[in-house]
C-alpha cells in the first residue's frame, strides 16, 4: 500500500480523502459520452440475462434471479456465449474505469471482477447497514469499490448512507451488524448527491447501507466496481 502519512499533506486529492474518511466523491468520474455507454451497456446487459433460458454459470444465474444483479466474475464468459458483439463495449468499460482508478488512486489497484456487479434496487432489495469486507466476502487488505449510479442520486432516488470514518474503527472487526447503537457510536450518517458520471469511492471497512428518500420508490441501477491492492505494483 503507498505511504499513507503522505496523503494527509494533501486533504483535496481524492486519495488523501478516501484515507482520511474512508468515502471520496469524484466528480465527472467518467464523462457524459463515456457514463452513456456504460448506462446502455447496462440495459442491455439486463435485456442478454432475461432472454437467456439456460445459464452456464450457476452463480451469475444466481444473483440475477434472487438479486437482481449482474455478476462480473464470469461476464465475459457469458457474453461470449450469449452476446459476443457486446463484448468488446463491455470490455473496453471495465478497462476505462481501471484506468482512471489508478490515475486517480494509484498503479497498484487491480479490478476485483468476481466482486463486482451491476445491480438493479428496488425496496425489497435494499440494503441494511453493512461492511464491504463482510458482506461482500472481500479476501484483500485493501479494496475499496467504485460505486457509479447510472442516474442522480441522493434527492428522487437514492444514494448510499454512511459514515465518514468509521473504516478506521471497523477494521478490527469485519463481522455483519446492523444495530442503531452502533450507528449512534461511530457517527452522523451522511449521504452524498451523486450527479450522472459521479462515482463514490468507498473503504471495504466503512459501515454503510442504502439511502432512504422519502416519497421514492426506491429504484435504481448502479455498478459495484471493486477493486484490491496489489503490492508488488
Amino acid at each position: 500500500m503507498p505511504s499513507f502519512a503522505n496523503f494527509f499533506l494533501l486533504p483535496k486529492k481524492p486519495s488523501a480523502i478516501l484515507v482520511r474518511d474512508g468515502a471520496a466523491v469524484v466528480r465527472d468520474f467518467l464523462n457524459l459520452a463515456e457514463a452513456s455507454s456504460l448506462k446502455a451497456t447496462a440495459e442491455e446487459l439486463f435485456s442478454t440475462l432475461a432472454a437467456c433460458t439456460d445459464f452456464a454459470q450457476a452463480e451469475m444465474a444466481y444473483h440475477y434471479q434472487t438479486r437482481q444483479a449482474i455478476w462480473l466474475g464470469e461476464l465475459s464468459f457469458f457474453l461470449n456465449a450469449n452476446n459476443r458483439a457486446l463484448l468488446p463495449r463491455y470490455e473496453a468499460l471495465i478497462d476505462r474505469v481501471t484506468q482512471r482508478t489508478r490515475a486517480l488512486f494509484g498503479a497498484g489497484w487491480q479490478p476485483y471482477l468476481s466482486r463486482s456487479f451491476i445491480r438493479r434496487m428496488n425496496p425489497e432489495l435494499r440494503l441494511p447497514w453493512h461492511l464491504d469486507a463482510d458482506a461482500a466476502r472481500l479476501d484483500h487488505a485493501h479494496c475499496c469499490n467504485v460505486w457509479l449510479p447510472l442516474d442522480s442520486v441522493g434527492t428522487s432516488r437514492p444514494s448510499l448512507e454512511m459514515i465518514l470514518g468509521s473504516h478506521r474503527k471497523l477494521r478490527a472487526s469485519v463481522k455483519q451488524k446492523d444495530a442503531p447503537a452502533l450507528v449512534e457510536s461511530l457517527g452522523k450518517p451522511w449521504s452524498p448527491r451523486l450527479e450522472f458520471g459521479d462515482a463514490l469511492i468507498l473503504d471495504q471497512f466503512t459501515y454503510h447501507r442504502s439511502q432512504i428518500v422519502e416519497g421514492s420508490d426506491g429504484d435504481r441501477t448502479s455498478c459495484e466496481f471493486r477493486f484490491y491492492w496489489d503490492e508488488r505494483l
